[in-house]
């Protein structure tokens, strides 16, 4: 969890300082609120998660130019099979992708990848689960890792 720092109240009414305890209260509260956006702009940018439904029976990510990019793909597997192509580990340093199987079917969802990496040693990950598994990846530039 973010911690927003307050930011300084201090009042004394003096001749020199004539602002009423509202004004006062007023810019408080200006600046606490400006520190909010900020913070929520900045959690926004840090979970910037791009979400991807597929249906078809293939799909290729491409790459992400932006290192630590996440990407959701939800697969729906109820007509056939799905096949989910990601980008080889060297393009996708630190990029994350939670795949999703949204049906709960007893179709295929494989996830592969360019050039023959592997996901924790295995050529790929393959689930005919029915209870809709996930499966998360994070690449390390060689490879993809199960997390």
């Amino acid at each position: 969890m973010t911690s927003v720092r307050l930011p300084e109240l201090s009042y004394r009414q003096s001749p020199d300082n004539p602002k009423s305890v509202w004004d006062t209260l007023r810019l408080y509260l200006q600046k606490l609120i400006g520190s909010v956006e900020h913070e929520l702009e900045t959690m926004y940018d840090t979970f910037n998660t791009e979400i991807n439904p597929v249906t078809a029976s293939q799909m290729s990510v491409t790459s992400s130019s932006q290192s630590g990019q996440r990407s959701v793909i939800l697969a729906d597997t109820t007509t056939g099979a799905i096949t989910i192509t990601l980008p080889e580990p060297s393009e996708a340093f630190r990029c994350i992708y939670i795949i999703k199987k949204t049906s709960t079917d007893a179709n295929a969802l494989t996830v592969s990848t360019l050039a023959g990496a592997s996901f924790d040693g295995a050529a790929n990950y393959t689930t005919s689960a029915t209870n809709r598994p996930s499966v998360t990846v994070v690449s390390d530039g060689t490879q993809y890792w199960i997390i």
